[in-house]
């Protein structure tokens, strides 16, 4: 029997169960990933609890018998705080908002000192980022950021209400707040690590802003022209050139013309790092390689912190300008031969792997093997080297210097293990290679 559309009605009972058990399965499937979600979260705050009970009972045996009888109230225990942060964070991960709410209630009414206070208030405000409630979220951001703490913590703390603001469609006031936490504020008695830090955050809310720029038409190309036309008035304004700097470099402008802004501020700040680097990636970006080898190679000499990356970067460039040899010498020269600390290849041996000089590579190990003493680094080392002469077909080495491995490393049996089955298909290898000569 066929219905009107002339398909058989065994066909569509056929499809109809099919459809049946696929959704039974999905829906069996559904239910199994949550189950085991909320396991998960059920072993977590039973962890938790069971921390809390070992943590009372410990109170009890440390306290007089009057104090034990009276122990603290869970919403009023400092323990209490730290335990309800816990669970709540449990609940927050595994998307349980509503038993998150309820433990954040139970923080906030333990919270005693500012500390936990505003502990709790950046997780109400995350609570309800998660809850998309954008209002109470900003308000709660709006709250911290009235005392909020150290430099770096401040230009955080900007960010996330100012994107709080974007989610709103509140660009306006995400603007605004962005171009504040980005400017510098000489803070009395920070150490050099917060100034750093402090000047990452600052780094980020720029980007932010820039990015938030980039989704308004017209918006980057408007602020770009502003701030030029500041500049052409005030061409010693630092500020404006480093914001010109930004705009050109974040703004993925192009990269002949932001090297040319960099360059001025590498020039006006020879000391500035940042600059440097920056326009030894532009360089290398409109592919100006030996431009990039020069920056670097100053980036070297004006940083010693940073000198072994400079070093390096500057013979990938001098090899990319298609300067093979001078690239050589200059690694040969400056970049580190030494690896004392873990076992595995230099940055020089890497680099002439990279660069597929096998020959270079061997002498970079050997170099290395005369002054390295760790049992674990010179077996490796030992090995590389048998290696090298194995691509090198020159298996009269790497067959002496397996044996030599066996010799120096007899008492170690995972050594003498990885020695001989070398050894075996290193004789393999010199057979196969004999035979194709003869032939």
């Amino acid at each position: 029997m066929k219905p009107s559309g002339g398909i058989p009605a065994t066909v569509l009972v056929v499809c109809a169960a099919l459809c049946v058990c696929a959704g039974g399965f999905f829906f069996f499937r559904a239910t199994r990933v949550a189950q085991a979600r909320d396991a998960e979260r059920a072993a977590l705050v039973k962890g938790l609890e069971a921390q809390r009970a070992a943590a009372a009972r410990a109170a009890e045996l440390t306290s007089n018998r009057s104090e034990a009888a009276s122990l603290p109230n869970e919403s009023d225990d400092v323990t209490s705080f730290r335990y309800a942060m816990d669970l709540l964070h449990v609940h927050l991960n595994h998307g349980a908002l509503g038993r998150a709410e309820e433990m954040l209630r139970i923080a906030e009414s333990a919270a005693k000192d500012p500390a936990e206070k505003q502990q709790a208030l950046t997780s109400r405000g995350v609570l309800l980022q998660r809850k998309k409630d954008w209002t109470g979220a900003a308000a709660c951001y709006e709250e911290l950021l009235k005392d909020p703490g150290n430099g770096a913590q401040r230009v955080n703390l900007g960010m996330t209400l100012a994107n709080i603001y974007q989610q709103a469609g509140e660009n306006a006031k995400a603007e605004e707040l962005l171009l504040d936490v980005s400017e510098d504020r000489a803070t009395p008695g920070r150490s050099e690590r917060e100034q750093r830090r402090e000047a990452a955050q600052r780094t980020a809310a720029w980007r932010q802003l820039v990015a938030l720029w980039q989704q308004q038409d017209g918006k980057l190309a408007k602020v770009l022209g502003e701030s030029e036309k500041a500049l052409a008035k005030n061409p010693e304004d630092m500020a404006l050139l480093e914001r010109v700097g930004d705009l050109y470099g974040y703004g993925n402008h192009d990269p002949k013309k932001v090297s040319e802004v960099y360059r001025k501020l590498a020039d006006a700040r020879p000391n500035d790092a940042t600059w440097l680097s920056r326009l030894a990636d532009t360089y290398q970006q409109a592919k100006e390689f030996g431009k990039a080898a020069d920056t670097y190679r100053k980036i070297a000499g004006v940083h010693p912190g940073m000198a072994p990356g400079a070093h390096l970067q500057a013979a990938h460039m001098l090899l990319q300008a298609g300067k093979q040899e001078e690239a050589v010498a200059w690694a040969k020269e400056h970049v580190s031969n030494q690896n004392n600390d873990v076992a595995g290849p230099t940055a020089l041996e890497s680099f002439f792997c990279q660069m597929k000089l096998v020959a270079e590579a061997q002498s970079a190990v050997q170099a290395q093997l005369k002054t390295v003493k760790a049992p674990q680094l010179r077996a490796e080392c030992m090995f590389r080297l048998a290696e090298y002469a194995q691509r090198l077909k020159d298996f009269a080495a790497a067959e002496e210097q397996i044996k030599a491995l066996l010799v120096e490393f007899e008492d170690n049996a995972a050594v003498r293990e990885k020695a001989t089955a070398t050894l075996r298909q290193l004789n393999e290898e010199q057979r196969r290679s004999a035979n194709i000569n003869e032939k």
